[in-house]
């Protein structure tokens, strides 16, 4: 840049045009920086309407607080505390880099590449496959083929041991991303217990069923009704205590009755058979001893269909009831939470476009004050010489 385009004043000190202009690799000519200006002036013309909807920053911010406040809001039910869906759910958040002491050096990259290759969808992918084929040969491990054949017998357990060892590693690498906070995920310290209770109860083969439930952490749909069964116990608790109560007003009422009955089966003679009858009356078991009692008491089976109809029907329905309405919310959430979600990054636009805006504005001003500073200085030799190149 010439040295004569930066002169100073005439009291010999640099004034602020230079100062900014010094930012500058060339001196721009006043045709270069009127089209800057119009271009300014165009930009905010355009951003005229979008400013008068929203007349400034704070507004937009009071927006995203309300969004925020709201989405707080419908994570919370009657006034306590509900972890987000996704938290209830197996979403894992993004992975990032471990924090803490323990989240530095090498070892914080050693936990991150754990936290990296194990959440990786391919490696869930893999564990899912490999949950499956466990399935496969515990079920070909029942048939006589597998047990009256020593080799077969031995290869299967090989190979039940590789399955082991693969969700040992997968828990592994996780306690190792995760250090403690892996506790706080339900599904992962699911997995967790599951493989610890497999190698204490290597013994007991029929265990090795329960590793299946593994399956119930990689499928959202099963994910989501346990999830809404977990939220529902309460409700499920209450429906629960009065079917106990239904069972004890029939218990004691079938047992008065018809304890001194001659049946083909010990239905009534104490209240505990007769607690294990209702049961199975309330699997819809009921005609065969009805009829036997029909035969001493005729109105006897009007007895048999009022509990039918209390506990095979109403309190039945109502945990059926309880499940579809949590379901129902779960879904709800969900839908809930997406839209948030949208309604962040369009406000989150929105601000950055302010943000535009004001830094548009700001340059604008600069320009302008650099054309004025110009304008009160002549500067015919660099106007000429830029006018003739």
């Amino acid at each position: 840049m010439p040295n004569h385009a930066l002169q100073a004043t005439s009291t010999g000190k640099p004034d602020i045009t230079t100062a900014r202009l010094e930012n500058y690799d060339y001196l721009p000519t006043y045709s270069q920086m009127e089209r800057q200006s119009s271009k300014v002036k165009f930009v905010e013309e355009e951003s005229e309407e979008f400013k008068e909807d929203f007349s400034g920053k704070d507004f937009v911010m009071e927006r995203v607080d309300s969004q925020l406040s709201l989405h707080s809001q419908n994570s919370q039910g009657g006034g306590s505390s509900r972890r987000s869906i996704e938290e209830r759910l197996n979403r894992d958040e993004e992975i990032t880099r471990p924090e803490g002491r323990f989240g530095e050096g090498l070892l914080g990259d050693f936990r991150f590449a754990c936290g990296k290759f194990i959440n990786h969808p391919n490696a869930e992918n893999f564990i899912t496959f490999v949950i499956f084929c466990n399935t496969i040969f515990l079920v070909l491990g029942t048939f006589d083929f597998a047990k009256e054949n020593k080799k077969v017998a031995d290869a299967f357990a090989i190979l039940d041991q590789i399955f082991l060892i693969i969700f040992t590693f997968e828990s592994a690498l996780q306690l190792i991303y995760r250090d403690i906070k892996l506790f706080k995920n339900r599904w992962l310290t699911f997995d967790f217990l599951l493989v610890a209770l497999s190698w204490a109860f290597q013994t007991f083969t029929v265990l090795r069923a329960i590793r299946i439930l593994k399956i119930a952490s990689k499928i959202a749909s099963l994910q989501k009704l346990i999830t809404a069964l977990m939220d529902v116990i309460p409700n499920i608790t209450a429906i629960f205590s009065l079917l106990m109560l239904v069972f004890y007003i029939f218990a004691v009422m079938f047992t008065t009755l018809f304890k001194d009955l001659d049946l083909s089966a010990d239905y009534f003679s104490r209240l505990d058979k007769t607690v294990f009858s209702l049961f199975q009356f309330m699997t819809m078991d009921w005609q065969e001893a009805a009829r036997e009692v029909q035969q001493d008491f005729p109105w006897a089976p009007l007895l048999f269909v009022l509990f039918e109809i209390v506990s095979g029907f109403i309190v039945f329905n109502l945990i059926v009831a309880v499940l579809c309405e949590a379901l129902g919310l779960l879904e709800k959430e969900s839908e809930d939470e997406g839209k948030s979600a949208s309604d962040r990054e369009r406000i989150e636009s929105m601000v950055s476009l302010m943000q535009r805006v004001d830094d548009l504005k700001m340059r604008q001003m600069e320009i302008k004050k650099i054309l004025g500073d110009l304008s009160s200085t002549p500067m015919p030799q660099m106007h000429d010489e830029n006018v003739a190149e």
